[in-house]
């Protein structure tokens, strides 16, 4: 009988995954081995080193990959790239996810590695082509991403962190060296928008591409990311440096209907952004071009000209099934059809472009409000625009607006129709509402209908630098309301900004809550921090700052005193949440 206890016993311990498996080195051999020893919701840990990896990681199952950090190559783990000498293309990437329907509740999470794409691979791609349901739960986190590939020269697979299919996710806290298309999100196009997995989808939900928190360099010109394709994004808190660029540039756009076909997203939220460009330089921060949008609050930090584009440039595009004008209230009825693959660039198109639930592939239901520039605190109001190129993208496609945008039926975006601007001269708090959106304490006492207010307690006039960018100390707060009725007057709520932070980067091991947040933070622009965390009590925080030549660090803020040591800064115990504040200061280029 003993005999037969230690038989099964073997066999249970031969036979059994591992919740928590320890890979023997960093290579790729030895990480597949740990990724198939695990058992979905475990964690494979890499250790410290240096390597490289020929070869793409395939991983089909939801679990937690976690390296050593991202301070060096002798405390944190370092992949690089020899995907060229191995006969792989630019499309393959790094890790690929591949979940299953038993992935749909289980956390998949990349964080902890230094990855260099030597130019050539892509970081990570996660696939969901199954069209019953959702997978939601993936995180990318404190990862240090260089020498990314510029999509342009490659296939849309070449980039660098991409999402296919019914997805959402959460990429935040990275370093990351910004190519074209760093970051993105296609759901499937026309598959996307006949689905009913996303009937009612809209702003303020989890069902998006969160970038949030992420310190984005670009010494090209360089646009990070693109919605397209069924995405959406939430793009909040994050830095974009320029500041090596060669000039112009563009952060993020929108896609609308374009030729190929190749169909638009669903619409995306920006807010929270620091954007530094290029001394002297100009820059639109975003190019709207379709779907539903919400543009607040972000900060210019220059001298030059910087704007937000609403843009149609396709010709297809301000008209619901059946070629009846949107009325800017109502927008497309809900009894609209699906696209239909025919006819969608034929000589009525301007008949396809709604999904079921009636939302466009066009610019609507799109507001704009408090987005500054200057080179300290920024309170110069940032430029909206609005175009119409008559259906072919080239350069200059956006010169000329035909019809005029107040004509009822236009083909350019309408002001007060299919998007709303900052007007706090027409729209005051307390007072009347007349056109645009307001902003402050109190709702106004009249309105004409279509107009909106967002109601806050924060500053109306400026954007705070402690309200933007990846070393951001406070949270934007407010409510975006409606004028829906002005007989009795109505102010409708209809936008509150989705939980920050992002419930996924809770600590997974800890679903009830408990645990003290430790939340990273610098000043100045000569350096990065990465690092926020929830840790259990009485154990320490750990975050990683990474220096631009001639900056030092100097450790602060209300977290148990601790020290130093190759650019990781270890906390004493914690006993509650607090902050860790990293004061950078250029102390002169070094040798």
């Amino acid at each position: 009988m003993k005999k037969i206890l230690l038989l099964i016993i073997i066999f249970l311990s031969i036979a059994s995954p591992s919740f928590a498996t320890t890979a023997s080195s960093c290579s790729l051999a030895d990480v597949r081995t740990a990724v198939t020893a695990t058992a979905r919701g475990g964690t494979v840990t890499v250790p410290a080193g240096s390597c490289n990896w020929n070869d793409t990681l395939t991983v089909p199952k939801a679990i937690t990959i976690q390296g050593a950090g991202t301070s060096n190559c002798t405390s944190g783990t370092c992949i690089t790239s020899t995907f060229s000498a191995n006969g792989k293309t630019k499309a393959d990437p790094f890790i690929k996810y591949e979940p299953t329907s038993s992935d749909v509740s289980t956390l998949f999470r990349v964080t902890g590695f230094r990855f260099d794409c030597a130019n050539y691979t892509p970081v990570l791609r996660g696939t969901n082509s199954r069209s019953s349901y959702v997978i939601r739960k993936v995180r990318f986190d404190n990862n240090r991403v260089t020498n990314t590939i510029c999509q342009t020269s490659a296939s849309y697979y070449s980039r660098p962190i991409f999402f296919l299919g019914n997805m959402a996710a959460v990429v935040d806290s990275n370093y990351i060296q910004g190519a074209t298309h760093s970051v993105d999100l296609y759901r499937g196009a026309r598959t996307a928008w006949d689905s009913s997995l996303w009937d009612g989808w809209d702003n303020g939900t989890e069902d998006n591409l969160f970038v949030e928190d992420n310190y984005f360099v670009a010494s090209t010109y360089a646009q990070i990311g693109a919605v397209s394709a069924g995405g959406s994004n939430v793009v909040r808190y994050n830095t974009f440096d320029y500041s090596s660029a060669p000039g112009w540039f563009y952060t993020w756009d929108t896609h609308g209907n374009q030729p190929g076909p190749s169909y638009g997203g669903f619409g995306m939220e920006y807010y929270g952004n620091k954007i530094i460009p290029p001394s002297g330089a100009s820059c639109r921060i975003v190019d709207h071009r379709g779907g539903i949008g919400k543009f607040f609050y972000n900060g210019f930090i220059g001298s030059g000209s910087a704007e937000i584009r609403v843009a149609t440039p396709y010709g297809a595009d301000m008209d619901c099934p059946g070629g009846t004008a949107m009325d800017g209230v109502s927008n497309c009825a809900t009894t609209s059809t699906k696209c239909p693959a025919s006819g969608l660039y034929g000589s009525n198109q301007t008949a396809y472009f709604c999904a079921v639930d009636g939302r466009t592939s066009n610019p609507e239901k799109t507001y704009i409000w408090n987005n500054k520039k200057g080179t300290t605190t920024p309170s110069t109001e940032v430029t909206t625009n609005v175009c119409y190129g008559g259906g072919v993208e080239s350069s200059g496609y956006c010169g000329t607006v035909y019809p005029a945008p107040s004509v009822t039926g236009a083909k350019a975006s309408r002001e007060g129709y299919e998007y709303w601007d900052l007007d706090m001269t027409h729209c005051e708090s307390g007072g009347a509402c007349t056109a645009g959106i307001g902003c402050g304490t109190t709702l106004p006492t009249s309105c004409t209908v279509g107009t909106a207010f967002w109601l806050t307690q924060q500053s109306c006039t400026t954007v705070p630098l402690t309200l933007i960018g990846q070393s951001h100390t406070d949270k934007i707060a407010g409510k975006l309301y409606k004028c829906t009725d002005n007989s009795p007057v109505t102010w409708t709520q209809i936008y509150t900004p989705y939980t920050y932070p992002h419930p996924l980067r809770e600590d997974p091991d800890d679903p009830t809550g408990d645990g003290w947040q430790c939340t990273v933070s610098r000043t100045g622009d000569g350096c990065m921090i990465t690092g926020s965390q929830v840790v259990e009590d009485g154990n320490t925080c750990s975050a990683t700052v990474t220096l631009r030549n001639g900056w030092k660090a100097t450790w602060g803020g209300t977290c148990p005193a601790g020290s130093e040591s190759g650019g990781i800064y270890t906390t004493g115990n914690l006993s509650a949440d607090c902050t860790l504040t990293a004061a950078c200061t250029e102390q002169g280029i070094l040798p």
